[in-house]
């Protein structure tokens, strides 16, 4: 059997202009992962990232503690089929939200984002989104030798297809479960030619401690 584990970034900056870049706490996310796989010896056969800088940089840091303990990591492959969806908020709404207090940020965003993902579902930008994730891993799995393991850096938005596809749930789902995704969490699934099962969702072994968990 082999193995595939999706790691969702850690925690980016939403509520900045410049979004697709990962707070301290992130850093500290992926340095927490990087540490616990390297202690523990975990091997990979294949490393792989969408396109974005919150998904290349955590697998940078995770790559960074193997190599400081002396253990190798796979050179960092990127497809664009790992890309987070993209959604239009209105400009307006965004500035908005730069202008709210902080503690009601994150309560202000989820309700503008799940409006936006209600008039998305069922678009043609919905339903390629949806192709193109699901593509990427076919293609993981089609290429992959027997017995390989390969880590994948992404984003909730893949996550989410990829446990939605793989159980078979309606689509609608891969949104839902999307939002349960904790930054720098871990999803697993174990295949075999066609044949793919979700071993693990969402586990944060790595994260010790409350100060390290988080949604966004």
């Amino acid at each position: 059997m082999s193995v595939l584990t999706l790691v969702r970034h850690g925690q980016a900056r939403p509520f900045e202009n410049d979004s697709d870049r990962l707070t301290d706490l992130g850093a500290r996310q992926a340095r927490g992962l990087g540490t616990y796989w390297s202690r523990h010896r975990t091997k990979w056969d294949q490393a792989w990232s969408g396109m974005l800088e919150r998904q290349r940089k955590t697998a940078e840091i995770v790559a960074t503690c193997y190599h400081e303990a002396c253990l190798d990591f796979p050179a960092l492959r990127q497809s664009e089929a790992f890309d987070e969806y993209s959604l239009a908020i209105p400009k307006e709404d965004l500035l908005g939200l730069q202008l709210a207090p902080a503690d009601r940020r994150n309560r202000i965003f989820q309700s503008l984002i799940e409006n936006a993902m209600s008039a998305w579902i069922g678009t043609h930008e919905f339903v390629e989104f949806h192709r193109r994730v699901t593509a990427g891993l076919q293609s993981l799995m089609r290429n992959a030798p027997a017995g390989s393991r390969i880590v994948v850096f992404t984003s909730g938005g893949p996550i989410g297809v990829s446990v939605q596809s793989v159980l078979q749930a309606p689509e609608r789902q891969a949104i839902d479960i999307n939002w349960r995704v904790r930054n720098c969490s871990l999803t697993e699934f174990v295949f075999s030619g066609n044949r793919i099962s979700l071993d693990c969702f969402n586990a944060t072994p790595h994260l010790d401690s409350d100060e390290l968990q988080s949604f966004r």
